[in-house]
């Protein structure tokens, strides 16, 4: 075969296609208008994933890794607000998570 793995296109095809279609949406803009900085914004993006990345270990860091304490049981009322305040620590983190993964999503169109 080509080396490929299938369904892979070269990337210069697919820069070309990328141009091309960039074109028929605005045929008169400049080359910066019609991209914008998505560059930029990848390279602040890919520092947003690992910022992320490393709150999450840090909420895992200051509970032990254990959303419950071992020596209660699971619905004593401390293991229940220690529970339900590590949930919402990682919801937070996932939420902003979906938010530059949209954002990702969106500068590489």
């Amino acid at each position: 075969m080509n080396g490929r793995a299938c369904g892979q296109r070269p990337v210069q095809r697919k820069r070309r296609t990328c141009i091309r279609k960039a074109k028929m949406v605005a045929p008169d803009a400049p080359q910066q208008e019609r991209f914008g900085n998505a560059g930029a914004a990848r390279i602040e993006l890919v520092r947003v994933f690992g910022r992320l990345e490393r709150l999450a270990k840090k909420i895992d860091q200051a509970f032990g890794g254990e959303p419950f304490l071992p020596d209660l049981a699971p619905d004593d009322p401390a293991n229940l607000h220690r529970f339900y305040a590590f949930f919402n620590q990682h919801a937070r983190v996932s939420r902003l998570l979906f938010r530059a993964i949209e954002a990702w999503m969106i500068t590489c169109i």
